[in-house]
């Protein structure tokens, strides 16, 4: 509310960071649509793009994409490790060593190979529809979100903040 009512006098427009990520069909769906939408937008032309274009020559154009998602989604696990760092550091009363556990890493290391096994299905089967009904893809992608995030993703973000 205090965003809209900004907006409104300083008459600007902000992105919404999020569309409707319930909604999610697949993980390809959620990461590349529905969730933290300014973020997309900043890593597909920064990582992404330059990454299809770099295994595009090595491994041709049509599955330089799978090499590229990973690539983009261990930026994503990097950047979220230096906010932890950063979270720590700051609530920290000493200057302790930090001490990385990775598991938000393998978070998004996990979500990158799903997402690139998508990608290989869709471009190996070419599927002309979705192979389950939506109900049950929304359901199971965000089952699949929600269980690795509690497991990996949140736990992390948590010991970050203790004091």
């Amino acid at each position: 509310m205090i965003t809209t009512i900004a907006c409104k006098i300083l008459q600007v427009e902000l992105e919404k960071p999020f569309d409707k990520p319930y909604l999610s069909t697949s993980l390809q769906d959620f990461w590349g649509k529905r969730w933290n939408v300014m973020v997309s937008r900043i890593l597909h032309p920064t990582v992404y793009k330059p990454m299809v274009k770099a295994f595009s020559h090595v491994i041709g154009r049509k599955w330089a994409s799978i090499p590229a998602v990973m690539v983009t989604f261990m930026v994503s696990g990097l950047m979220h490790e230096l906010i932890y760092y950063n979270l720590k550091r700051k609530n920290s009363a000493t200057w302790e060593a930090w001490e990385p556990c990775w598991d938000s890493m393998f978070f998004f290391f996990i979500h990158g190979v799903f997402v690139a096994l998508q990608i290989a299905y869709k471009k190996t089967f070419k599927p002309k529809q979705d192979l389950l009904p939506r109900i049950v893809s929304c359901t199971l992608t965000l089952a699949f979100v929600m269980t690795t995030a509690l497991t990996l993703f949140i736990p992390v973000f948590f010991r970050s903040v203790e004091r």
